[in-house]
């Protein structure tokens, strides 16, 4: 986690200086599913699971296997029209399916398998409030045609630094080996899409002034973490509570603010830490869940 908070308050994350700018074919060259053929999984199911990475397992597969409606919205908008949108689309959607699939693989070989119906009864779930931003989004993407791949972008930047944190907060402190190398492995991923969000981001939002007063007028209104659109707020709030534990989980969510503050146009924005707060004070007094498996 510290490592995550140096990263975000720096000058650059690594991912960045891997990628200095947006070139898809660097990505669609590595693009890969993520590897599970080597992983011990005899060892996996003797280690077993907490009930915590129980749910948070859970949770992070049912949204990974939920990305196929979300590039469903997003090429229902203007962003389509853009090539690079389209292939970086494809491959985000590749690769997080395949992370969904093996994190659902860890449960059931912990005895602990998602029910047959869960991704139908998340997509299900999808709550009003999503099914109008869809709408809003498509409506936004024609009055603002040139400016909003950069509000998508720095949208998605935020959201995959919360995957990433996720899945290395899991594989720093999970005592299941063959899940803390899967995890590490997830994360690296994610590190490249949000190296591919954050600088198309950066890119858009400088040469526009309107993407940056539009950009920042809609998410510091309607931004909301992860999952919030298609699961309840409860269950919203104990992710956020297991991915941001703490004083240093707070640090982390500050860090995530800065490093999105530091897109032109977007100083001192409070987005994830007003959620890693809401979260730990909902939470205050309960008491760590017992190993389940």
């Amino acid at each position: 986690m510290a490592q995550q908070a140096a990263q975000a308050r720096g000058q650059a994350a690594p991912a960045d200086r891997e990628f200095p700018a947006v070139d898809i074919n660097k990505f669609l060259d590595i693009s890969a599913q993520v590897e599970v053929d080597d992983l011990d999984w005899e060892l996996c199911a003797r280690q077993g699971l907490t009930a915590d990475e129980i749910f948070l397992i859970g949770y992070m597969s049912n949204i990974e296997n939920h990305t196929i409606i979300y590039m469903r919205e997003m090429l229902a908008t203007t962003a389509a029209l853009e090539s690079e949108v389209v292939a970086f689309l494809s491959m985000w959607n590749y690769e997080e399916f395949f992370h969904g699939r093996a994190l659902a693989r860890v449960l059931e070989v912990c005895g602990q398998p998602l029910a047959e119906s869960s991704i139908r009864d998340v997509r299900k779930k999808t709550g009003l409030r999503e099914r109008v931003e869809g709408v809003f989004s498509s409506i936004l993407s024609v009055v603002y045609r040139k400016d909003y791949p950069a509000l998508y972008m720095a949208w998605g930047a935020i959201n995959e630094f919360s995957a990433t944190q996720a899945y290395e907060q899991l594989a720093a402190t999970t005592s299941n080996q063959p899940l803390a190398i899967l995890c590490r492995r997830i994360a690296k991923q994610e590190r490249r899409h949000f190296a591919w969000y954050f600088n198309g981001a950066r890119e858009r939002l400088a040469r526009s002034p309107r993407a940056q007063r539009m950009t920042r007028a809609i998410m510091t209104r309607f931004f909301t973490p992860v999952g919030a659109g298609v699961k309840p707020v409860h269950e919203v709030d104990r992710a956020m509570r297991l991915t941001f534990p703490g004083a240093a989980g707070l640090e982390v969510g500050a860090a995530a603010d800065a490093r999105i503050g530091a897109l032109p146009g977007m100083s001192g924005v409070d987005l994830l830490t007003k959620f890693v707060k809401r979260a730990q004070e909902t939470g205050a007094g309960t008491r760590p869940a017992p190993a389940a498996a």
